[in-house]
């Protein structure tokens, strides 16, 4: 008679950039799934092993991203509501369709103007609870339909997308300059297949005997393809003072949000670069924290998670902690 393991709960991996959310859960399920055949080994009684993720991140982010397995799939809402916290690159002088530097280039304007003291004196403007207009390409629901799904037909709207309230709870500059290695975007909005999904849940049946035999069925959401970009470096932002021959490039700015749920970072920088009389687009997005996991603190790297025995190691230290911190506060 196979063993059985008690494989319930939630813990965080490293998200590398161009990976989706559903491709990471793709991955540690084949992991769940080789160790089941591998070992035979029932890892829940009903031999299913349920996992969904707590928010997703665009695929050219990177950071925290929250998984949940089995039982602790009913814990997941409250990471996706949870409070965050991102460092954002955003480059002024254009803007794209998608917010981002995998959209189509569609305005271009002077950034001479621009400057850090600016930059700080108009950043305060945003913190607290401000009206946000999500992104065109987001999966938000307009008469049925997504949002995206009008962008990509090339329809329009059937009313302009209105405002939500989000919360900001702090934004802080951590540089500025106009000596960087970023690159003008060079995307379009066709190669934009972004993924999104609603409470992605992926279920796998559990089969010591027949790895053959492992079923897996993605539920209450879908995938959309992703055209990867051509990888490129990422660049440290270094602030330098420009001198004479260098030639002006657009700016760059560096940021540290933290903020509540439904936040869009890549409309804040849009936003950020309408406050400055110009554009901006977003170039690079890590998510430092979510709810109580913090990057390089108690998330597992991406390679981690092809290993069965630091995902179950992973899992035991969170509910570990849950435990303790239930007890500190009962007594």
């Amino acid at each position: 008679m196979a063993k059985k393991v008690k494989l319930h709960g939630i813990f965080a991996v490293n998200k590398p950039r161009g990976k989706t959310s559903v491709e990471i859960l793709e991955v540690i399920n084949k992991v769940f799934r080789a160790h089941a055949a591998a070992t035979r080994i029932e890892m829940t009684k009903r031999k299913v092993v349920k996992l969904g993720h707590g928010g997703t991140l665009d695929p050219m982010a990177s950071g925290v991203l929250v998984v949940g397995v089995n039982d602790g799939c009913k814990e997941i809402n409250k990471y996706t509501f949870c409070d965050k916290v991102y460092e954002a690159v955003g480059m002024f002088g254009i803007s794209t369709n998608t917010n981002d530097s995998e959209g189509k280039i569609i305005q271009r304007t002077p950034t001479e103007h621009i400057s850090r003291e600016k930059l700080e004196a108009l950043l305060p403007k945003f913190v607290g609870t401000i009206n946000q207009v999500p992104p065109l390409f987001s999966a938000i629901h307009m008469d049925g339909r997504r949002l995206y799904d009008y962008a990509r037909s090339g329809e329009e709207l059937p009313r302009e997308i209105e405002p939500r309230p989000v919360i900001i709870q702090s934004i802080k500059l951590l540089a500025f300059t106009r000596e960087h290695k970023y690159s003008e975007p060079t995307g379009t909005s066709s190669n934009y297949n972004e993924e999104f999904e609603d409470e992605t849940e992926i279920t796998s049946e559990i089969d010591g005997n027949n790895s053959n035999n492992m079923e897996l069925t993605v539920k209450k959401g879908f995938r959309r393809q992703y055209v990867r970009p051509k990888k490129r470096a990422v660049p440290e932002i270094q602030e330098k003072k420009q001198e004479d021959g260098v030639k002006t490039i657009y700016p760059i700015f560096k940021i540290n949000v933290k903020c509540g749920s439904g936040t869009y970072i890549r409309s804040l920088i849009r936003d950020i670069g309408e406050g400055m009389d110009s554009v901006a687009h977003m170039v690079e997005l890590v998510r430092l924290e979510q709810g109580e996991f913090k990057l390089g603190e108690d998330v597992l790297e991406f390679e981690d998670c092809l290993e069965f025995d630091k995902i179950y190691d992973a899992i035991n230290n969170h509910n570990r902690k849950l435990r303790q911190l239930e007890y500190s506060r009962r007594y």
